[in-house]
C-alpha cells in the first residue's frame, strides 16, 4: 500500500477497535447476566464467573465483528468527507476503488479473524463453557456446604450443616436419604469433611450415629461410628452424556455428523446448514465494509454532507443480513439451498464494486442509457452552408 492508502487504513483501525469494544461489551454484559444466575445460585466464586464470561467472547466477536467493521469504515469516511480530504484525494487522480484498496485490507483481516474465531475458537470456547457447567450443576459440594441451612441438592436427599470453617471441616452433619439402601436413614456426625475420590464426592463423618427404618412398625435400627464414608455419587441426577450442540462443532463434526447417534441423524441438515454459515459468515466482512464505501463515496458530492446516507446504508446492511439467516434457515430444509449462503455476501461484493467502478464512462463509451442521464446521441453530420 502507499502512503495514501496507510493513511485511510490507519484512520479506520482506530474506529474498528472501539466500535467492537463497545457493540462487544454491550452484548457481552447482557449475555454474561444469564451465567450471573448460574454462579450465584450454585455458590461459586467471581472468577468463575469471569471464566464464564470470558469464554462467550469468541462467539460475541464473531456476531459482532461485521458491524462493527461497518460502523468504522462509515465513521472514518464520513470524517475524510467532511473535511473535505476525499475530495482532495479525487482532485489528485485517485478513484474511487483507489479509496477502497485500504477499506478492503482492513476488511480482508477482518475476515482472517473471523474464520479463525468460527473453525476454532468458538466451538472451543463453548465446549469449554459447557463442560463447566455441567461440571458446576453436578457438583454437590457447593450445595452442601450451606450453613444453618436444611438444603435438598439431589431428589431423595437432605443435608444440614451447623457450621463450615475456612479450613474445610464441617460440624455438625445431618444427612437425610431415601435413596442409597431403599430404606429411609439418618446420619448424624459430630464433624466430618467432603472430598473427592476419582472425581466423585464423597463425605467422610467422625463420632456419629446411623439410624435407619426398615420398618415403620418398629424403632429404627441404630449404629454408631467413630468414621463412616458416604458416597455421593448416585445422587448425582446429570449423568446424561454431554451432547454437543451445533455452536460447540468443529467444522469437520458438522460436515460429517454421526449419523449412528438419533440427535444426529435428525437434525443432519441443520448441522451442515451450521457449517456453511461459518465458512459465509466472515464474507459479510468485506460486504459491509464495501456497502460503507458505496454510501459516502458511491454518491455524487453534497454541501449537506454525508449523514444521511446512514440509513440507507445501515438498512442494506440489515437486509442483506436477515436474508442470509433466511438462507441459513432454508438449508436446514434442503441442502442444496447452501448456495444462498455465499450468494448474498459475495453477490454484495460484486455489486459494490461495480458501484465504485466507472461503469457510467463505459456505457457511455457504448451508448448504454444510464438511469438519470439523457442518452448520448451522435452529432448530426456537419452541413456545407449554401453560399
Amino acid at each position: 500500500m502507499n502512503r495514501l492508502a496507510r493513511y485511510i487504513f490507519t484512520q479506520a483501525a482506530g474506529p474498528l477497535f472501539f466500535f467492537t469494544l463497545i457493540l462487544g461489551g454491550i452484548i457481552w454484559l447482557t449475555q454474561s447476566l444469564q451465567m450471573l444466575d448460574l454462579v450465584v445460585n450454585r455458590g461459586q466464586s467471581a472468577g468463575v464467573f469471569v471464566y464464564l464470561s470470558l469464554l462467550m467472547l469468541p462467539s460475541l466477536l464473531s456476531d459482532v465483528l461485521p458491524i462493527a467493521l461497518f460502523s468504522a469504515i462509515f465513521y472514518t469516511l464520513h470524517h475524510l468527507q467532511n473535511d473535505s480530504e476525499l475530495v482532495v484525494m479525487w482532485s489528485a487522480g485517485y478513484s474511487k476503488l483507489h479509496i477502497a484498496v485500504p477499506i478492503l485490507a482492513l476488511s480482508g483481516l477482518a475476515f482472517v479473524l473471523n474464520v479463525f474465531l468460527n473453525l476454532y475458537l468458538m466451538p472451543s470456547s463453548y465446549r469449554a463453557m459447557k463442560d463447566k457447567v455441567y461440571e458446576i450443576r453436578s457438583d454437590l459440594a457447593t450445595q452442601l456446604i450451606k450453613e444453618g441451612t436444611f438444603t435438598n441438592p439431589s431428589k431423595g436427599l437432605t443435608v444440614y450443616i451447623r457450621e463450615a470453617t475456612s479450613a474445610g471441616e464441617l460440624k455438625g452433619i445431618l444427612v437425610y436419604d431415601t435413596v442409597t439402601n431403599n430404606h429411609p436413614t439418618t446420619y448424624m456426625a459430630e464433624s466430618g469433611r467432603l472430598i473427592r475420590k476419582d472425581r466423585e464426592p464423597e463425605l467422610i463423618m467422625q463420632k456419629g450415629n446411623i439410624q435407619t427404618v426398615f420398618d415403620e412398625n418398629l424403632a429404627p435400627a441404630y449404629t454408631s461410628f467413630d468414621k463412616y464414608s458416604l458416597d455421593l455419587s448416585a445422587f448425582i441426577s446429570e449423568r446424561t452424556e454431554v451432547r454437543r450442540e451445533y455452536r460447540e462443532r468443529y467444522l469437520s463434526e458438522l460436515f460429517t455428523p454421526d449419523l449412528t447417534k438419533p440427535w444426529d441423524a435428525t437434525n443432519a441438515n441443520r448441522l451442515r446448514a451450521e457449517g456453511h454459515n461459518r465458512l459465509a459468515s466472515p464474507f459479510y466482512n468485506v460486504a459491509f465494509a464495501l456497502i460503507a464505501v458505496v454510501a459516502i463515496a458511491g454518491g455524487t458530492f453534497s454541501r449537506r454532507g454525508t449523514g444521511r446516507r446512514l440509513l440507507p446504508a445501515g438498512i442494506a446492511v440489515l437486509v442483506v443480513r436477515i436474508f442470509g439467516f433466511a438462507a441459513q434457515n432454508a438449508t436446514s430444509s434442503a441442502t442444496i439451498l447452501a448456495v444462498l449462503q455465499y450468494a448474498l455476501p459475495i453477490g454484495t461484493i460484486l455489486v459494490c464494486l461495480f458501484l465504485l467502478s466507472d461503469w457510467r464512462a463505459y456505457a457511455e463509451k457504448w451508448n448504454i442509457p444510464v438511469p438519470g442521464r439523457k442518452p448520448i446521441l451522435p452529432y448530426p453530420p456537419e452541413t456545407e452552408e449554401p453560399a
